[in-house]
């Protein structure tokens, strides 16, 4: 299909805004499915996993092809919740578009703010569908200042509600010639748009498309964000919806210059019928099943089926093009973010950023067989989620795996035992996941020699392992650099190659339990200054066992030369004002926040306060449900990972 003829777009939003609900008008409207399924009955096309439906939110999100006006949009319906952030950031990175769906009697709430700002790092053009108009309580206008005041955009309002009485019936557009807002739109057109008021200037009573192309302009430079009211619910105005995606969001961008055929592996599913299911986004050239493809590692793959997505649905085609998405089964070895070429050599794509994990929770499987049943779940867990992280406790034999969040983890355990059948596995408490960096130099040396069996290991390695900035109560970075200069190593030449990544190994292993809480080393550089064979009993293994053992004897001796680093979340609280001398004086003192600022806006509802603040996760387990018990279940918030920091 022609690229001018696809939309790549998503639903992004604060949750229980009604993004499930204006995706399953949609699929109606575009005559996919007979009746639009519901949230509270559990039936819906795009929540289909079982734990989505049991607690009627979006925990994975999902992509559908919709027909409309002869073109084709790739529709993603993402979470709102902030435990699955993973999920609307790896579908941010192949949006051009999104609808942001905001709660008429809310306005934009502290989620929405979260997802906008993610938006934005992505340069995703959106348009804004105010919902839930025929809501008790909802106010238009309140919403639209609203937009303008916390999303600091400039909101131009297309269409309007109409009510008889208390009830809404539907909405009026501006964009009609006979409208008397129609003028007052025009005149706003020509003072931001040079084209459209040499027009304007000869006759004031410009054809509407003519405003529609220069709208286009305007929110293609950033200028304007239209808004549009409606109510999924309702069924009203979502026609409106899909017709200004068409409108007014962009095509998809190509690489222009590129002769290969390159796409991004955004998204990887485990589906015990198919296999494994890559969501790709093609930017170059095109695919099918007869394609070759090497990944961003070198890994040689070939689909064996080329397919859409509609839900937990796939429809089989014969080619995917640049600008489209696409399902691919038969890959092995592709990873999340992974770009897949039809050349050995290519300069990959921008990836998928995967935040670090913040909780983690132990997990012990009852039986030898459930042991293995649970290794395998998680291996496909994990490559479906890369903000998943599961790894072995070298003091308790554990399992621990670790995510963005209580609820993250909770669906996780519902997963094992629901979708893999694995009855037999306890959990323990869910924890703050501490991480551990040093605080100057440490520089050792080890030579290793040990039997086992008939067989002797032996190596010499020296390293030294120091902190990546300089520590304070700055964000510390979460990443590990790994120095190997050649002279460092004297090894045969034949496993040459070996002998680096052996080393590499046992750097990142060793770096797994730090000498405070046992938790990971973040933050480090660590150089390789030997990696030597002593003699004929040297071997690959024998240097990773010298490097692990190294760099565990050299921390725990200096353990008062390491820190603990605590994970500090960005806090929204929207709430009325009557309760700031509740909220703030808890925020400074039990949960040691630092606020940044709180502004309100004044309505007929009364005045409302959106308080934004940094405070470490550890203080901050339990907030919600307080939150909700001192407000009366009016206060909201949102939480947004923001780095590592020192406990003290």
């Amino acid at each position: 299909m022609n690229p001018s003829l696809i939309r790549n777009i998503g639903i992004i939003a604060h949750i229980d805004a009604g993004k499930t609900t204006l995706t399953e008008r949609i699929l109606h409207h575009a005559g996919l499915i007979k009746r639009a399924g519901s949230v509270d009955n559990g039936d819906t096309v795009m929540d289909y996993m079982a734990q989505e439906r049991a607690r009627g939110i979006t925990i994975k999100s999902a992509a559908i092809t919709i027909p409309w006006r002869a073109h084709h949009i790739n529709l993603i319906d993402t979470p709102g919740h902030v435990d699955f952030t993973m999920e609307v950031e790896r579908a941010m990175r192949v949006m051009d578009g999104a609808v942001t769906v905001i709660d008429g009697s809310a306005g934009v709430q502290a989620q929405t703010m979260t997802v906008w700002q993610q938006a934005n790092r992505f340069a995703v053009r959106r348009l804004i569908f105010v919902n839930k108009l025929d809501k008790a309580g909802a106010d238009f206008g309140m919403a639209v200042r609203d937009i303008e005041a916390r999303l600091k955009v400039t909101p131009v309002v297309l269409s309007e509600p109409v009510y008889s009485g208390d009830e809404l019936i539907g909405v009026e557009s501006l964009l009609h010639e006979s409208h008397e807002k129609y003028a007052k739109l025009s005149e706003r057109i020509a003072e931001n748009d040079e084209e459209f008021l040499a027009d304007y200037l000869d006759n004031q009573r410009q054809p509407v498309v003519k405003a529609v192309t220069a709208l286009k302009r305007l929110f293609a430079l950033g200028k304007f964000v239209p808004v549009f009211a409606g109510s999924a619910g309702k069924d009203i105005a979502v026609a409106n919806v899909l017709d200004s995606v068409i409108d007014y969001l962009p095509a998809p961008e190509m690489i222009s210059d590129s002769k290969q055929t390159k796409a991004l592996a955004f998204k990887v599913v485990c589906d015990q019928q198919r296999g494994v299911m890559v969501y790709v986004r093609v930017y170059s050239g095109s695919i099918t099943t007869k394609s070759v493809l090497f990944t961003t590692s070198g890994k040689k793959e070939r689909p064996t089926k080329v397919m859409r997505a509609a839900g937990k649905d796939l429809d089989e085609v014969e080619r995917v093009s640049a600008g489209d998405i696409a399902v691919l089964i038969g890959l092995k070895q592709t990873k999340t973010g992974d770009t897949l070429c039809d050349n050995q050599k290519f300069d990959p794509l921008d990836g998928v950023i995967v935040p670090p994990p913040v909780f983690q929770m132990a997990c012990n499987a009852n039986s030898k067989q459930e042991e293995e049943l649970l290794d395998e779940a998680f291996r496909d867990l994990c490559m479906e989620d890369p903000s998943l992280q599961v790894q072995k406790d070298q003091n308790t034999g554990q399992l621990v795996m670790s995510g963005q969040g209580e609820l993250h983890l909770e669906i996780v355990g519902q997963r094992l035992k629901e979708d893999y059948k694995i009855a037999g596995v306890d959990f323990g408490p869910i924890q703050i996941a501490y991480k551990e960096t040093v605080t100057e130099p440490l520089k050792g040396e080890l030579q290793y020699e040990k039997i086992i069996g008939s067989t002797r290991l032996s190596g010499l390695v020296a390293l030294e392992i120091a902190p990546l900035s300089h520590l304070d109560r700055q964000f510390v970075s979460c990443k590990v650099e790994i120095v190997f200069p050649e002279e460092a190593l004297r090894v045969s030449k034949p496993q040459h190659q070996e002998f680096i990544q052996a080393v590499k190994d046992g750097i990142e292993f060793g770096l797994l339990n730090g000498p405070i809480r046992y938790s990971q080393v973040t933050g480090v550089r660590v150089t390789v200054l030997k990696a030597h064979c002593i003699d004929a009993s040297s071997s690959p293994t024998a240097l990773r066992h010298a490097t692990i053992q190294l760099l565990s004897d050299l921390m725990r001796s200096n353990a008062k030369k390491c820190k603990l680093l605590e994970p500090i979340m960005a806090l929204s609280v929207e709430c009325q004002t009557k309760h700031l001398g509740t909220i703030l004086p808890d925020l400074h003192s039990n949960r040691r926040a630092f606020v940044h600022n709180f502004e309100g806006t004044e309505e007929s509802a009364g005045s409302i306060q959106m308080i934004e603040a940094e405070a470490p996760l550890a203080e901050l387990v339990g907030y919600a449900p307080w939150l909700r018990t001192v407000t009366s279940g009016t206060a909201t918030l949102a939480l947004d990972f923001k780095g590592y920091k020192p406990t003290n």
